[in-house]
């Protein structure tokens, strides 16, 4: 998917590796730090140099090794023969400066790639008018930077800043709640179509609540088209899942604060389409939740014609009213046993075509497990473990079944 290379220089970084533990004087000069190095064995080698610094100590090559072997990170250093190698390429530490500006830059442009490609995601699919115009915006402020005379290390730092404005006026980066699947998708973002599909008695609905309650805390105006429940069930079940006490102890309205609620809406009947399309327009909220989507009415005949034509409108609702809509939709078939990499929403498969990350609900035969089956941000086809607690209403995602990443123990460094 990327062409583009990552820009570094390994014979620059260890040339001014060289140079700081020739001359150590040269540390207290720097403008790098040990995230602007390319090679993890070189921010390693940069950390160990200033531990030994940081405590008073002198930086040679004898200091340096006596130190990773009290740490045993021989094999993350490539042995004392690579700390050798990198004094030996540093033919002159008067270049200092040059090798210092040199990583610096190399760590901007790759920071500026690494964004692009970030947000060449989000653009993914979009409007094509739209990514244009964003283009255009991008390419006229930096033209702006570029004639006032800045740096490229100037450039950069405005870059990141500028990235980080964006990212907040377009609402992005509203996390789920549960961290464990952070990392495979931006949870909620503005005009984009999420769907839970799932067999009968799956608790889809139910599972859909703990996103409701957690769009509510981050202060998010929901909607929520209740197809199928009562609206006095539903309210019922969201205090359940807002304060994590069983419905019991829920006696009268004192028990809770009702202005914990004032962000939300909840329309409790079965509504054509262009009533729905309506009602979103003119209350401007942030997320929508639509429960059993396939009872949302038009005009069409046939559930194919019906399915395909709610799907296409509401994601052309979400693109212009900027806003999140998340599908709760009902499998074709109501066993709770079968595959979940072959399960078909019901009605019409452009429900799928249309959503932008599907998750599937599905059971074997003691385990309950959530599905990523389409991700057009990251990666698909991921599984993970729920565990849930029906009288809260609370889900809890234990852990990924599959490609779980093994974490390394962190070398600390300290003396």
């Amino acid at each position: 998917m990327y062409t583009k290379e990552l820009p570094y220089s390994i014979e620059t970084e260890q040339a001014l590796l060289g140079s700081i533990i020739i001359d150590n004087e040269i540390y207290n000069k720097l403008t790098i730090n040990e995230g602007d190095f390319y090679l993890d064995r070189h921010k390693i080698i940069f950390k160990v140099i200033k531990s030994l610094i940081d405590f008073w100590k002198c930086v040679d090559l004898v200091m340096v090794r006596d130190f990773i072997t009290a740490k045993k990170i021989w094999e993350e250093v490539w042995g004392i023969w690579y700390i050798i190698e990198i004094i030996e390429s540093c033919t002159n530490s008067i270049f200092w400066e040059s090798y210092d500006k040199t990583i610096k830059e190399h760590s901007h442009r790759r920071k500026i790639i690494l964004e692009s490609r970030k947000l060449e995601k989000i653009w993914y699919d979009e409007d094509i008018k739209d990514v244009y115009s964003r283009i255009w915006d991008l390419q006229t402020w930096l033209e702006i930077k570029q004639k006032k005379g800045n740096t490229i290390i100037e450039l950069c730092d405005s870059f990141e800043k500028f990235l980080d404005d964006y990212k907040n006026r377009w609402g992005l980066g509203y996390w789920s709640p549960y961290p464990i699947i952070d990392k495979y998708t931006w949870w909620i973002i503005p005009w984009k179509v999420y769907t839970i599909v799932a067999y009968s008695w799956v608790w889809k609905s139910n599972f859909s609540y703990s996103y409701i309650t957690d769009n509510l805390k981050k202060e998010k105006k929901v909607l929520v088209f209740s197809l199928e429940v009562q609206k006095e069930m539903l309210f019922n079940s969201l205090l359940k899942s807002y304060y994590n006490i069983n419905q019991k102890k829920i006696i009268k309205w004192y028990d809770y604060e009702i202005w914990d609620f004032q962000n939300l809406k909840i329309y409790d009947d079965v509504y054509k389409l262009e009533e729905i399309k309506a009602i979103v327009k003119s209350e401007k909220s942030d997320i929508v939740y639509i429960d059993f989507i396939q009872n949302v009415q038009t005009k069409w005949n046939s559930e194919y014609e019906q399915m395909t034509k709610i799907a296409q409108e509401l994601q052309q609702l979400a693109i212009t009213t900027n806003t999140t809509i998340f599908n709760i939709s009902q499998a074709n078939n109501d066993s709770r046993f079968k595959d979940s990499s072959k399960i078909q929403p019901k009605g019409s498969g452009a429900i799928f075509a249309s959503s932008d990350v599907i998750f599937a609900l599905s059971r074997d035969w003691k385990n309950l497990q959530m599905n990523l089956i389409k991700n057009k941000y990251w990666m698909s086809d991921k599984t993970f473990l729920l565990i849930p607690d029906f009288s809260k209403l609370q889900f809890d995602i234990s852990k990924e079944l599959q490609d779980i990443d093994i974490q390394e123990e962190k070398t600390d460094f300290s003396l």
